[in-house]
């Protein structure tokens, strides 16, 4: 239900969007465990006081006007036999490090982070991503044949997805790249359509919400009626409705203290096959580690790294790269990654002291990770 917050503040629209998103990105990824409320403090005040009514169990509601609804994809009962005759699953296991080069319309060459040059790629960053395969390439032509659109992406995962430090500054324009600044154009390349609500930086995702596990993403139960057809789950529902090319997901967080992981492997395949069935890349990330769990984030990602290779899919590293950072990257709740000094107003600001938090490089990590998979899949 929802709660009220009297709150006094500056009425500045820069401060007053910000708390707003803070507050409505907030919640707790294990309800048995409390979390801190990783939201900025502003400090300046005035006199005017005001009551916001937000649910803290979802994502920010806040900042693009109402728009039409995306026509749904059909259902893939009703498609032509050639389209639902892709195989969706590699026939044989791919090495994680398999990225191959390949070249754009315009003939030139789009290599793997791992070949290119120093000077335009930076490898402590794009070392995240591994598995480029030709299958990526078959789920992108069916999805296409599908509807669906090479410019918008969806965020699948629990409250480390919804977090409003996650994306949404990007998609506010509230971003500086500093020395990344040859990832603009992938900015501009998947905030020029509205995926439902918002850009795909922006979207609210209908598969993402705080405390949810594998699981969640699987049962009808959890869908948004609003959006969702009956009997369907959240993950079919987001694909049907926004139809994008590629999803990134990280889910597993609290899988590791409420699931088995024999359960989160089987959740894992079927998230994975029902993403490349309906024309989906999915991008899967590993988990950052967390407090009192530290043997089973190494399990479960263990098994998010065979998986991956088995379907030949993307793997997005965001786990290694967060064992690097200050605490681990973790904020002091053990669970959700820190965030920069300033919050949301320095998540997506690039520097290099934003980038020893968790928040600011998951973004930084995403948008190498959009970049490449433009580069190498979408554009070819």
């Amino acid at each position: 239900m929802g709660i009220i917050l009297h709150v006094r503040l500056k009425f500045n629209r820069r401060w007053f969007l910000t708390l707003l998103l803070a507050l409505a990105g907030c919640g707790q990824p294990v309800p048995s465990r409390p979390t801190l409320t990783a939201s900025p403090n502003p400090t300046n005040v005035s006199s005017m006081a005001i009551s916001i009514r937000v649910q803290p169990t979802r994502a920010a509601t806040i900042g693009s006007p109402p728009r039409t609804p995306v026509p749904p994809t059909p259902p893939l009962e009703f498609l032509p036999p050639e389209v639902t005759a892709i195989p969706v699953r590699t026939s044989e296991a791919v090495p994680a490090n398999n990225l191959r080069v390949v070249k754009n319309k315009h003939n030139l060459p789009l290599q793997s982070s791992a070949a290119n040059s120093e000077q335009d790629i930076d490898p402590t960053i794009t070392s995240v991503l591994s598995g480029i395969t030709p299958h990526a390439h078959i789920i992108f032509q069916r999805g296409q044949r599908l509807g669906n659109r090479a410019n918008v992406f969806s965020k699948v995962g629990d409250s480390l997805t919804v977090a409003t430090y996650v994306l949404y500054p990007i998609g506010w324009g509230g971003y500086q790249l500093h020395e990344y600044e040859r990832l603009a154009p992938v900015i501009t390349y998947f905030s020029a359509a509205d995926a439902r609500d918002g850009n795909s930086f922006l979207n609210i995702s209908l598969a993402a919400d705080n405390g949810w596990t594998s699981e969640s993403l699987l049962n009808p139960a959890l869908t948004n009626v609003e959006w969702c057809l009956p009997g369907e789950s959240p993950l079919h529902c987001e694909f049907r409705v926004v139809r994008p090319a590629t999803a990134l997901i990280l889910i597993g967080t609290n899988d590791v203290a409420e699931l088995s992981i024999d359960s989160f492997e089987s959740n894992l395949r079927r998230i994975i096959d029902l993403s490349a069935t309906m024309g989906v890349i999915p991008v899967v990330s590993t988990l950052p580690n967390r407090e009192g769990f530290e043997a089973e984030i190494e399990q479960f990602n263990a098994v998010i790294r065979d998986v991956t290779r088995e379907f030949g899919i993307p793997l997005w590293d965001y786990g290694d790269a967060m064992s690097g950072l200050p605490n681990g990257g973790l904020s002091l709740d053990g669970v959700h990654p820190s965030w920069p000094p300033d919050g949301f107003d320095s998540a997506a600001d690039f520097s290099e002291v934003n980038l020893q938090y968790g928040y600011t490089l998951r973004n930084l990590t995403a948008l190498e990770v959009l970049d490449t998979i433009w580069k190498q899949v979408l554009l070819d």
